[in-house]
């Protein structure tokens, strides 16, 4: 994950993945952080260098309620973060899945 915008000091941050289900976004899995003191987004997003989720096809919970074959064309990393002066920010990054195993 690369921050390409100009910083932004920030108080929290909620990232992760999530399917687009009808006009609704449905979590699967996500990172949240508070943190006492203002931060550097560009320094919180390099700290989470990656994302990742797996887990055993059988007794698995992530995917349980996840309709995978939504996930090739539906599937978005939204991030949220509440900066140091109070702005909410929001992205929704649709994700190109070429491949699922």
């Amino acid at each position: 994950i690369e921050f390409i915008n100009e910083d932004k000091k920030i108080k929290e941050i909620k990232i992760g993945y999530y399917t687009l289900e009808d006009t609704t976004l449905k979590e699967i899995i996500t990172y949240y952080s508070q943190f006492d003191e203002p931060v550097s987004l560009k320094d919180t997003i390099s700290l989470i260098t990656s994302l990742n989720v797996s887990e055993v096809s059988k007794n698995g919970e992530l995917f349980k309620n996840v309709d995978t074959k939504n996930l090739e064309n539906n599937l978005y990393l939204v991030m949220e973060v509440k900066t140091n002066n109070g702005e909410d920010v929001v992205s929704k990054i649709p994700l190109d899945v070429s491949k699922l195993n």
